[in-house]
Parts: structure tokens; sequence; C-alpha cells
């Protein structure tokens, strides 16, 4: 699948990609049944049932990387500082922070100064 997503992506025509992405999300769907039967499988099934509309966004807009490896790189950096620090002792503490440097860095990826978009909305 991972495949077929790589060369849908580099297709101009947006109808061309919408018809592979539909396929991608009916090809998993069937995958699902498959799996499905199976006791140690359903919680996953579920789940990827559940966002079977999602995963392929990266097909109908190229712009949508397919994995999530620049976003983990851009976090990082973060990791490692609260690894060394060991600051963020509530699991409340880690999830406002983990939100708060993935909006920074999405900033950031985005050209725009995070200081500067942190002040407008405060």
């Amino acid at each position: 699948m991972f495949e077929e997503i790589q060369r849908l992506r580099k297709i101009k025509s947006k109808k061309i990609r919408q018809k592979g992405y539909d396929k991608l999300v009916a090809e998993m769907e069937m995958w699902s049944q498959v799996y499905y039967v199976y006791d140690g499988m359903k919680e996953l099934v579920n789940k990827v049932k559940n966002g079977k509309e999602f995963w392929f966004t990266c097909v109908l807009y190229p712009e949508v990387e397919p994995t999530n490896n620049r976003a983990e790189r851009g976090l990082r950096k973060f990791v490692v500082i609260e690894k060394i620090i060991g600051c963020l002792r509530s699991e409340q503490g880690k999830r406002n922070m983990q939100v708060m440097l993935s909006v920074f860095q999405t900033w950031r990826l985005q050209g725009l100064n995070p200081y500067k978009e942190l002040r407008a909305i405060v």
C-alpha cells in the first residue's frame, strides 16, 4: 500500500488521486474485515476502521507527508530535553508540553515566528 501511496502522490491530477484514495480506503476496509475475526486484532482493527478516511490524506493533499518523520525529528530535541531535566512529573504536564511544542514546531514549519504567533493568541 505504501508503494501505491508514493506512486499516487506523484500524480498531478486530483481526479486520479481521488480514485486512488478511494481504492486504498476500500482495500483498508477489506483488510479490516479479514483481520477482525482474530480476537487479538479487534482493538487494532477498530482503530484502523475508525480513521480509515484519514489514513490516506497524503494522497489527496501531496503537501501532507505519508509518514510523521519530519514531525518526529522536529520534536526530538524537546524529548531529549525533557529526559535530561526530568521536569515533567505529571501526565497532564507532559501532555500540555507535547501540545505546545507541536504547535511551536508547526509554526516553524510554516515559516512563522512562534513567539509572535503565541503573543497574538495570548
